[in-house]
């Protein structure tokens, strides 16, 4: 037996396990021309794809993925480097293939582009990474979900104040960076534990659900600060507005209540701190202090008002 017909021999031998790779491997020219097709045997995750061979990318596939795809390739074969490109794929938009086999749906894939030495092509491998993707979709969505579990609070729906810790430091940075004012308005219910003791707790917690969805329509940025109190966060409200936003507040809460039919009158006292300019190291205890101060001044004063620092 010569040289040439030992590699044929060996050649023959080999190709069984090659066909039987479950993801393929596609040999094409620099246009996207296919020359040779192999492996591919999980029909679960591919199509058949041998009949593609003298075909090119755009008659096949999809114009946007061809010309994606053919950019890649022609990356990796000018750049003589391994090029990793992904792509998504409805397979009823395939042609020439055999669409009694393989998958249905949109189908997601990482090609792994390697230039063919002293050629002009490309040898790619065609992983199907759906399910991987689904997975990891899967755990995108359960990590917001936990997020949102850990920052919202479970009774009013508002932010909790871990969330308070965490978020609103970056608010008031990126505040300061676009010189942006700040308003904090403190909100604290008038007579809760009169209410709690006279009505019992189920009834605090409907108050309480009451008030934070009236604040909810007023503002996005609204946290439980404590039991009866909570905390709102603006930006680039005017000084002459704070007045009509307390008083629309106000107004709005006992408004609720009595369309709910609470028994008793609902009524808030309001701090507010409005800081025109934010310093690079003002932190968030010295700006809620300060609305904090402007609750208690308000308190002093009389329930079921506000006062502005």
């Amino acid at each position: 037996m010569n040289l040439d017909e030992r590699a044929i021999n060996q050649q023959e031998q080999i190709m069984p396990y090659i066909d039987a790779l479950p993801e393929p491997a596609l040999v094409v020219d620099y246009q996207g021309v296919y020359l040779n097709c192999l492996g591919g045997s999980d029909s679960t995750k591919h199509h058949k794809l041998h009949t593609l061979i003298g075909k090119t990318h755009h008659e096949v596939l999809p114009a946007r993925v061809a010309d994606e795809l053919n950019h890649a390739i022609r990356r990796s074969i000018d750049g003589n480097c391994l090029v990793e490109h992904h792509y998504s794929i409805d397979p009823a938009e395939l042609k020439f293939v055999d669409h009694s086999t393989g998958p249905c749906h949109v189908q997601h894939f990482t090609a792994l582009i390697s230039p063919v030495s002293g050629k002009k092509q490309a040898i790619y491998t065609v992983s199907n990474i759906t399910a991987h993707k689904k997975m990891m979709e899967k755990v995108e969505r359960q990590a917001k979900e936990l997020e949102r579990l850990t920052t919202v609070d479970h009774l009013t729906q508002c932010y909790n104040r871990y969330a308070l810790d965490k978020l609103l430091p970056n608010q008031l940075k990126k505040a300061c960076n676009d010189g942006h004012n700040v308003t904090i308005v403190m909100v604290d219910l008038d007579r809760f534990k009169p209410l709690n003791d006279q009505y019992g707790h189920l009834y605090g917690d409907l108050v309480l659900k009451l008030i934070a969805n009236c604040l909810m329509k007023h503002c996005v940025d609204v946290y439980r600060y404590g039991g009866d109190e909570f905390l709102l966060y603006f930006e680039q409200l005017g000084a002459e507005d704070l007045p009509t936003l307390a008083k629309n507040i106000m107004f709005d809460i006992a408004a609720e209540g009595e369309n709910q039919h609470v028994p008793e009158t609902l009524s808030v006292t309001l701090g507010i701190a409005h800081i025109d300019t934010l310093s690079k190291i003002q932190d968030i205890e010295s700006v809620v202090a300060k609305a904090d101060q402007a609750l208690y001044q308000a308190k002093h004063a009389q329930r079921g008002t506000f006062h502005i620092l």
